[in-house]
């Protein structure tokens, strides 16, 4: 019997434009879009695992793709910031629907978590948020499962995980909850009536 849905943030909830900052980067940077994706791609781990914090990311991007020293910090955001797309169709009508505790369990960093906020009613639907850079571990590690189910206070057993990647639902399988890969709003409704909690 469920008692509590966790939902991924990226692609489940709101789409990711990866390729939009990229560009946005490298319109600033001496570096193609593959040279700034492959030199950012140690810091962005570092600053989802939360090992760095949003201004000392900034300040490490900007000497590793030779930014322009005028670039600030709130420029720099607003660039980082286009990796996060619109709503995906359909799946905020489901969560509004779902009458189980919900929890909110997502590889992010800082930057792109707050942007979510301000786009989406988070703080209203999920009872809590887990999130890579506050927990400093992160999907599919068996660690990230373990501690939101303890913070949140529930058995993985009682649990159904919500996801877009492979992986990341193998993951959540491993730590013995019941687990969906996202594809669309429609298949995520029929998974869930078939579990009888929509």
């Amino acid at each position: 019997m469920v008692a509590a849905v966790f939902f991924d943030l990226g692609d489940v909830l709101i789409r990711t434009r990866e390729r939009a900052a990229m560009r946005a980067l490298a319109a600033r940077s001496p570096y193609g879009e593959g040279g700034v994706r492959l030199k950012l791609r140690e810091l962005k781990r570092s600053y989802e695992l939360g090992e760095l914090g949003s201004r000392e990311f900034f300040g490490d991007a900007a000497a590793t793709l030779a930014l322009p020293p005028e670039l600030s910090f709130e420029d720099f955001r607003a660039m980082w910031n286009r990796w996060i797309g619109l709503p995906v169709p359909g799946t905020l009508a489901i969560v509004e629907q779902l009458k189980f505790p919900l929890y909110l369990l997502s590889n992010t960093n800082e930057m792109h978590h707050q942007q979510c906020r301000s786009l989406l009613p988070l703080d209203r639907l999920f009872r809590r948020q887990f999130v890579s850079y506050r927990l400093g571990t992160a999907k599919p590690e068996l660690d990230i499962y373990a501690k939101a189910l303890r913070l949140a206070n529930k058995r993985a057993e009682d649990c159904l995980f919500i996801d877009d990647l492979r992986r990341n639902v193998a993951g959540a399988r491993a730590a013995g909850m019941d687990a969906v890969r996202f594809r669309s709003a429609g298949q995520l409704s029929g998974e869930l009536r078939k579990r009888g909690i929509l």
